[in-house]
């Protein structure tokens, strides 16, 4: 990967990270604490394909610290990140077509379509919520609860990362 491309990286997440910590964090943001956001969960899902398993291990690991730092979750927004850096090779081979996506340097709608996007994003935004919510409530008592916040959440993550998509890195591949 060349370094400009690194600092493209960096800049995504920077943003991405501003914009959870500023603006989403916010309450009126929340839909009565049960519909949280976290549209950082998107760098991560469009990091390169080609990057081993051990390098987007630490990078979920960085940035979910990062979050955490802001959100005063100490490890949980880690925990989730490495989950799903972890998960997302597998997740991919499972989603590949025949004749793959493998020529697909980064995964994104104007990459690999919608409708695989939808399933890859979907299916690691879920894990990520799952392993975040659980870790947070820490009991089986509050599970049908817990167990509505992961859907909403991911419902309204994926829609905030879909308009993301369209608004800002669709129309680049148009121009």
């Amino acid at each position: 990967m060349k370094q400009n491309n690194y600092i493209s990286y960096a800049i995504q997440f920077l943003l991405l990270a501003v914009l959870q910590i500023i603006i989403i964090k916010q309450e009126y943001v929340i839909f009565n604490g049960i519909g949280f956001c976290f549209v950082y969960v998107m760098f991560l899902l469009g990091l390169p394909l080609n990057l081993p398993r051990s390098i987007t291990m630490t990078i979920g690991m960085i940035s979910g610290l990062i979050i955490d730092t802001f959100y005063n979750t100490p490890g949980m927004n880690a925990a989730a990140c490495v989950l799903i850096m972890y998960l997302r090779p597998y997740t991919y081979k499972f989603l590949n077509p025949q004749g793959g996506i493998e020529s697909v340097f980064n995964i994104s709608i104007s990459s690999v379509g919608l409708r695989w996007f939808s399933i890859y994003a979907l299916a690691l935004i879920f894990v990520h919520h799952s392993s975040l919510f659980f870790i947070h409530t820490a009991s089986t008592s509050l599970i049908w609860s817990t167990i509505g916040k992961i859907f909403i959440s991911t419902l309204y993550t994926y829609l905030v990362i879909l308009l993301i998509q369209y608004l800002f890195f669709a129309s680049r591949s148009k121009r």
